[in-house]
């Protein structure tokens, strides 16, 4: 990671969001960016945006679970950065039928894990509080949480 860190994936350095040594890498490599300048506010968000997909996309894989499959990094950054993943998870049936092969059901249960998720990790350091976007909390409204086992 450039930092002389070794963190298995999902692992936090004790104080450091695995995001920011990404986004030190990310910076530090002209490749990894080639359209943005090494200190572009979009590259965190980038960053952020990527990171709640992971989490959607681990969720829904094979085997896949709230049980410990994903890690929510993006929580320890405000939801206007990961906000907008979902809302184009949401309205573009393009990358839905890429990222999250389940259905509006499924993919409601899947956000409220990711959230219960985020916001535990987002206590201590005050930053992600839920989805803001009226979109998504839309899309919770039309499909509330059932008894049944996914």
């Amino acid at each position: 990671m450039g930092t002389g860190t070794s963190l298995r994936c999902g692992q936090r350095a004790s104080g450091v969001s695995l995001l920011s040594l990404a986004l030190q890498d990310v910076a530090r490599v002209p490749a990894l960016r080639p359209d943005l300048e090494a200190r572009d506010e979009l590259l965190l968000t980038s960053l952020c945006q990527f990171d709640i997909l992971a989490c959607l996309a681990a969720i829904d894989a094979p085997g896949g679970s709230a049980g410990g499959t994903f890690y929510p990094n993006f929580a320890w950054f405000f939801s206007a950065r990961s906000d907008p993943a979902v809302v184009m998870l949401l309205d573009d049936h393009g990358a839905r039928a890429v990222l999250f092969h389940g259905d509006d059901e499924e993919l409601a249960a899947a956000l409220r894990d990711v959230a219960s998720a985020a916001r535990g990790e987002s206590f201590a350091v005050g930053a992600w509080t839920g989805y803001e976007h009226p979109r998504i909390h839309q899309f919770l409204a039309e499909h509330p949480p059932t008894d049944a086992v996914r």
